[in-house]
């Protein structure tokens, strides 16, 4: 049962999680700009994005951001926390002004309202924690039918992307939500795990949650370079916050107290993350003016 306390917690937990990941994400766009294009079917166009020192930076800020996000699924369940993941669009807000100088118009001062007030709402709905054990008879059942039904989207996408060119930044940005989304999952089970002394479930829900997220990181990159960050930002995070809220509904159970608010929440955050994608755009945007200024004899030792 959950107490206020650990409802707060859980709050700062994955309002910590999503400042973390916010700044891996913007040191990774800054990097990849300098980088030829990634082809996942290539390792050595892989290899200099690993050996290029701000994008490793970068990587492992938002890789030590896991440490409070699962903490956070402990207190308050995939549900909330993934939601929750949504304030860092607000601190990007604050690095657009520093690192760009920019003012925010009404569209980004809009976008940080909305996900204001859905977080606000979703206090408010009073979402319970996860209310599933892994002793449940159906229970693994239904969580390898939710894993078959988005590895055949992921494996479709892949298939449509290595025999055509079509729509591949919107392609790649669906598929890297739905490993994004798949690694939050997994988190959650790797968690439940954990609650049960259950080491084996616990390890292969991390592994699973480490390689949704380290292959989403790397599709979202391959998205950035073939498409602007305003169109691939609200298709990857459509997936990265709509499948894991899904599964804490169905899959996980997880109820809310005062129903009325939470599907408002919801509505809300997404429409704050599609109202802010724009900021995503315009630091794409500095990064490739930049890049070619910035390089010099010792940063192209960074990047091989």
């Amino acid at each position: 049962m959950q107490t206020i306390m650990d409802t707060i917690f859980g709050i700062l937990l994955a309002i910590l999680a999503a400042a973390m990941f916010t700044v891996g994400v913007v040191a990774q766009k800054k990097a990849v700009q300098d980088l030829p294009e990634i082809k996942m079917s290539d390792i050595k166009t892989i290899t200099p994005m690993i050996k290029n020192k701000v994008w490793l930076i970068g990587t492992i800020i938002a890789t030590l951001g896991g440490l409070p996000y699962i903490a956070s699924q402990a207190f308050i369940g995939i549900g909330y926390t993934q939601l929750l993941l949504s304030t860092g669009l607000i601190f990007l807000a604050y690095s657009a002004i520093k690192m760009l100088n920019e003012r925010l118009g009404k569209l980004e001062w809009s976008g940080i309202s909305c996900i204001l007030a859905g977080t606000v709402l979703l206090g408010l709905a009073q979402l319970s924690d996860v209310n599933v054990t892994l002793s449940e008879p159906n229970f693994l059942t239904n969580a390898l039918i939710f894993y078959v039904i988005f590895g055949s989207l992921i494996a479709a996408g892949l298939i449509l992307y290595k025999f055509t060119e079509w729509g591949a930044a919107k392609n790649m940005a669906i598929n890297s939500g739905i490993w994004f989304g798949i690694g939050a999952c997994s988190a959650q089970i790797g968690t439940l795990g954990l609650e049960e002394w259950n080491l084996v479930i616990a390890a292969i829900g991390f592994l699973i949650l480490i390689m949704g997220n380290a292959i989403g990181t790397l599709v979202v990159n391959i998205a950035f370079q073939k498409g602007k960050a305003i169109m691939v930002v609200p298709l990857q995070s459509a997936g990265n916050y709509l499948i894991p809220v899904t599964a804490g509904l169905l899959l996980f159970q997880q109820t809310f107290t005062y129903g009325l608010w939470f599907y408002p929440s919801v509505v809300l955050i997404m429409a704050g993350v599609f109202l802010l994608s724009r900021i995503q755009a315009e630091m794409e945007e500095s990064f490739e003016k930049s890049g070619p200024q910035e390089t010099t004899p010792s940063s192209s030792t960074e990047t091989p």
